[in-house]
């Protein structure tokens, strides 16, 4: 080897190991496969990327399918700084606070873009307030979509729910799903594909991702694809906790902020690249597929508003205006 190449490559060394060296490592938890299918998993690793090519001295390691911890203990580590970065569903702090599950109520997100408007909105900076108020600290808002799948007829108006047995997303979902006549059964999401095979359940509803990950489309006749009026958006934004943020410098901070600007732009159109997948899937398999026209949209956000809205209002109080807010957003 030639002095020349050794004066490079210890040149090399010397910009670079000096600032490995003393890189601080931060931890990112995720609930969701680290296969590099999922959207989200791939989000993450964009992120942890991006600030590492930032050169500021911080080292992202991120642990996916819940390889760190269980998905719902993410948020309780984040408030108390055990945890240091996670992509999840924003609803996990409604456990503590109850306004958050406004990030996944129906009626709320009516599709990909105008989730985006409500990125924008005051009533998203004001969700993000509670949040932060708890130790959570947003950096890139993401939404995730979701479907819906029938053993038998497809399910495109409320009414088309009437005599099924449903396993929907949560208590809001389940309480517009009674209110049309439907009956609702409760189960982990490992049991769906098993529920449905069995005829135990009738309908189902989840996100993109996860109705191809519990391989729905090999018990089902039909889905209620996303398409411009989805049947349900999640906001699973990137967070860190409050903690950690703080301990970081300015430049640190905005190093970081840009890192995740660019993932929120990418994963805006790889949400919507993931339905498209989806739907793709269920095809190949034979299902039918349809997707809601905006009328039929109307009528479910109606229907949210008359029940699972008006509940969680008669439940929460303070957070009539909050409702309101997001209700104002065209």
């Amino acid at each position: 080897m030639s002095r020349r190449v050794v004066r490079i490559i210890v040149l090399a060394l010397a910009l670079i190991l000096p600032e490995a060296a003393g890189a601080e490592t931060l931890r990112a938890s995720h609930q969701f496969p680290g296969d590099g299918i999922d959207f989200r998993d791939v989000a993450m690793r964009m992120f942890a990327r991006e600030v590492a090519q930032a050169r500021i001295g911080l080292d992202i390691k991120v642990y996916p399918g819940a390889q760190l911890m269980r998905p719902r203990a993410q948020w309780d580590a984040l408030r108390k700084g055990q945890l240091d970065l996670s992509l999840l569903p924003f609803h996990y702090g409604a456990l503590k606070q109850p306004v958050l599950q406004l990030a996944f109520m129906p009626g709320i997100a009516l599709s990909h873009a105008h989730a985006s408007r409500l990125n924008d909105s005051i009533f998203l900076r004001r969700l993000q307030d509670h949040a932060e108020a708890e130790g959570v600290v947003v950096l890139a808002d993401i939404w995730v979509a979701g479907g819906v799948v029938s053993r038998g007829d497809c399910i495109l108006e409320p009414e088309d729910l009437r005599g099924k047995t449903i396993r929907a997303s949560n208590r809001y979902y389940e309480r517009m799903a009674r209110e049309m006549g439907a009956a609702v059964a409760e189960m982990a999401p490992a049991e769906i594909a098993g529920s449905l095979a069995a005829g135990l359940i009738d309908v189902a509803t989840a996100t993109s991702d996860s109705l191809v990950q519990l391989r729905l489309h090999e018990q089902v006749q039909c889905l209620t694809a996303p398409g411009d009026h989805p049947f349900m958006m999640i906001y699973e934004p990137i967070v860190i906790a409050r903690t950690t943020y703080e301990q970081l410098s300015q430049s640190q901070r905005r190093a970081l902020q840009k890192a995740a600007d660019k993932v929120e732009t990418w994963a805006r159109d790889a949400a919507s690249a993931a339905d498209r997948a989806m739907v793709e899937t269920f095809e190949r398999r034979g299902v039918r597929v349809v997707r809601m026209t905006a009328d039929q949209s109307k009528r479910w956000r109606q229907l949210a508003v008359d029940t699972a809205l008006a509940d969680f209002r008669a439940d929460n109080p303070a957070v009539g205006a909050l409702i309101d807010l997001a209700l104002q957003v065209d």
